[in-house]
């Protein structure tokens, strides 16, 4: 697979995100899709033994925990390339969960946020999107405000604004996208019959700590 990675670092600088077509190959989609179906019928027992279910509904948490080898066969040799090229230096896996938008149901993701604190140490993380099915504005696909990772304040755009001004992410399963944690951004309403689902892993600089110590 052939990457201009000085492209993609130049929309993350610019835009704020890039778009990788077909990054991940049908046989991984597969794979990812069969684990995912298996991992909610286990996490939604222990998120409804802990009370927690309305808050995580269709989200699942630190998969690496129950399912290891999903993390080692995402972050192949070729991610971690890429990756390392736009942190011009190693990386670690901050999160790794899934977000899933049935239709017509809320999940916390469909809010409007950011996923660093400052536009300072944004430049130590990054978010990934990985299709797991095709994504559009009708199965709430992700919105962004593209550039918004340039503004140092923290003053989170009005929903009208924000619809505004923001742009839908569109793909096709197997696509990745990257995009800076500071950008604004939320997942759209599934208008649609079917679901969509997404892997959402954050990486960072070794330096930070993750969510979950995943190496123990």
């Amino acid at each position: 697979m052939l990457i201009d990675a000085d492209k993609v670092k130049n929309d993350l600088n610019e835009k704020g995100w890039a778009k990788l077509i077909n990054f991940f190959d049908s046989k991984y989609i597969h794979y990812g899709n069969e684990k995912i179906n298996e991992l909610f019928d286990v996490y939604e027992k222990i998120q409804k033994d802990k009370g927690v279910e309305k808050l995580t509904k269709n989200t699942l948490h630190h998969i690496p925990i129950l399912c290891p080898e999903f993390a080692e066969v995402t972050f192949n040799d070729v991610l971690y390339d890429l990756l390392e090229s736009i942190f011009n230096g190693k990386i670690i896996i901050n999160c790794f969960g899934v977000s899933r938008i049935n239709p017509n149901e809320i999940t916390y993701t469909q809010k409007i946020h950011r996923d660093a604190r400052d536009i300072y140490s944004s430049q130590d993380l990054l978010n990934l999107i990985i299709l797991f099915t095709d994504s559009s504005s009708e199965n709430g696909g992700t919105w962004i405000l593209e550039g918004s990772h340039k503004n140092p304040l923290h003053i989170k755009p009005s929903l009208d604004d924000f619809n505004k001004k923001a742009k839908i992410i569109t793909g096709s399963a197997g696509d990745l996208i990257v995009f800076n944690p500071f950008m604004w951004h939320c997942s759209g309403e599934n208008k649609s019959n079917a679901t969509r689902i997404v892997l959402t892993p954050i990486v960072t600089r070794p330096f930070i700590k993750p969510g979950l110590d995943y190496v123990r």
